[in-house]
């Protein structure tokens, strides 16, 4: 795949290294000494997404106050990696769709076209065949992109690669320790037999929050969150004592809950399993401080 020039799909749960796996492409591939481009389409509004994708000129809409390019132009040569495309607008997967056929495209408020060479990788945790079937995702462009098809399982369903990422993850995270980080096996076969439904993210703040936990005495099972200790009857009690609400109240909570405990919120961002600028937005449309 990654000597290829054809677009690459990559689909999976929120968590399962879609991110990763397109940054193995772009440096496995001819195109690993120009840029890898990203543009997270979930985290802006329709206007902000079309302008930092394809760029604009000065005067297109209030506020252009100068000609700006966009990233498509900025991976000429390069890699762009449009994470969870499903989130693309209308418009911007009309004009997505003539660049990845026609190879050009134009700048807000240009009619200029512009022609550039950038391979699109493309990630997504949407079903977005189904996304197709009711209408909010354009079919020809969910067939130019799925030329070349990447699924990544979930965790729960690859559960032979647990030892390894563990492994290399407390190695990685080991760097940073003051001594080597050595994982029982008590420890090890609880993170084993837990089916971490928020995938690698999950694994990883687990291992970290284990790491910072111990401060460099011998790590124990206790020192695993109890979610992860007893997941049967966490789920159990969990549901049994669970108050009706709405899902705005729930996400509202758990944000709350989170940055309770973690002011930096680049690091609160990830235990949430979000971009900053998407904790950014929450906490504005929540009110949270």
């Amino acid at each position: 795949i990654a000597g290829s020039d054809v677009p690459v799909l990559i689909s999976g749960e929120s968590g399962t290294g879609k991110s990763e796996l397109a940054k193995l492409i772009h440096e496995l591939s001819p195109r690993a000494s120009r840029p890898l481009i990203t543009v997270y389409c979930t985290t802006l509004t329709e206007s902000l997404l079309e302008s930092e994708l394809f760029g604009h000129i000065k005067g297109a809409f209030t506020g252009a106050l100068q000609d700006k390019t966009g990233k498509l132009e900025l991976a000429d040569g390069g890699t762009l990696f449009l994470d969870e495309i499903g989130d693309l607008t209308p418009n911007g997967q009309a004009k997505l769709l003539r660049f990845l056929q026609d190879r050009v495209f134009e700048r807000i408020g240009s009619n200029k076209e512009i022609s550039v060479d950038t391979r699109v990788v493309a990630a997504t945790n949407k079903d977005l065949a189904e996304a197709v079937s009711a209408g909010k995702f354009r079919e020809d462009l969910y067939y130019r992109l799925n030329m070349l098809e990447c699924i990544l399982p979930p965790l729960r369903h690859r559960k032979e690669d647990l030892p390894i990422l563990i492994d290399r993850i407390t190695k990685e995270l080991g760097t940073k320790a003051a001594a080597p980080i050595r994982l029982p096996e008590s420890v090890r076969t609880t993170l084993y037999n837990f089916s971490w439904p928020g995938n690698i993210r999950e694994l990883r703040n687990v291992l970290e929050r284990l790491i910072m936990l111990s401060q460099g005495r011998e790590i124990l099972a206790s020192d695993l969150p109890e979610s992860v200790q007893h997941p049967t009857s966490q789920k159990a009690t969990a549901v049994a004592d669970m108050p009706i609400c709405t899902l705005e109240e729930m996400e509202k909570d758990m944000i709350s809950r989170v940055l309770a405990i973690e002011s930096n919120q680049e690091k609160a961002a990830e235990i949430l399993g979000i971009t900053k600028v998407t904790l950014w937005r929450k906490r504005k449309q929540y009110g949270l401080p």
